[in-house]
């Protein structure tokens, strides 16, 4: 899904007129302002062991707590 938004993004133009920031991932130091180290270690166990259901609606997968550290990055880059 994301590799189709980019390519219609940079079909159309828009791409390149975005801004396009540099940021780092976030560390487990700064995710636990926000979480518990129990929520932080059950997340990342579960990710790097392949994913399966955090709870009834939250699915994670192998990437998920990578992800998870870049899009905090991301936020408190903002």
């Amino acid at each position: 899904r994301l590799v189709a938004i980019h390519d219609a993004l940079a079909g159309s133009g828009v791409w390149d007129k975005l801004e396009h920031p540099h940021f780092e991932a976030a560390t487990e130091t700064d995710i636990g302002r926000c979480h518990t180290p129990a929520h932080i270690e059950r997340v990342k166990t579960l990710s790097q062991s392949g994913g399966g259901a955090l709870d009834s609606d939250t699915l994670i997968n192998p990437h998920s707590f990578d992800v998870a550290l870049l899009a905090s990055g991301a936020a408190m880059s903002a």
